[in-house]
């Protein structure tokens, strides 16, 4: 299991948002662009952040990391349109179906995107028999991070 953040619970711990963080991400706030985007950081690795300033991904280069956002934004399009009727927008919804849908939010901490990915080839209530590989992965993606 990864390491987690104690102050927010977060992933990432070694990039949480402490207080010597903050100055940062209040001038993120005020340059970002209106939609996700990646962050170089002086250590050679590269964020991708969404519009709220959250950490959706870490990336070791520069190709990744734009690989990465495009994944993320394309699997955040499918979640939007597929699943987060019944799970939610944060994947943490279980009254739709009179509490028969299980939340989604958290399973990045508790399995590895290759087991998400193969948790999307398996039938269930919606039926993504029409994504592809690519398509898959994106929405492993996202999900990873919710």
């Amino acid at each position: 299991m990864p390491p987690t953040c104690p102050p927010c619970g977060s992933g990432l711990p070694a990039l949480c948002y402490p207080a010597r963080l903050k100055p940062l991400l209040l001038a993120l706030l005020l340059a970002a662009p209106s939609g996700p985007f990646v962050l170089p950081l002086s250590n050679g690795l590269y964020l991708v952040l969404d519009e709220t300033l959250h950490v959706r991904r870490v990336s070791p280069t520069a190709s990744q990391a734009s690989a990465d956002l495009k994944a993320w934004t394309t699997g955040r399009d499918i979640y939007t349109s597929l699943c987060s009727r019944c799970h939610g927008a944060d994947g943490s919804d279980r009254s739709y179906a009179s509490g028969n849908v299980k939340p989604i939010n958290g399973l990045g901490r508790r399995y590895s995107e290759d087991e998400l990915l193969e948790r999307t080839e398996r039938p269930g209530t919606v039926d993504l028999g029409n994504l592809d590989a690519r398509l898959r992965h994106a929405l492993a993606v996202y999900v990873s991070g919710l």
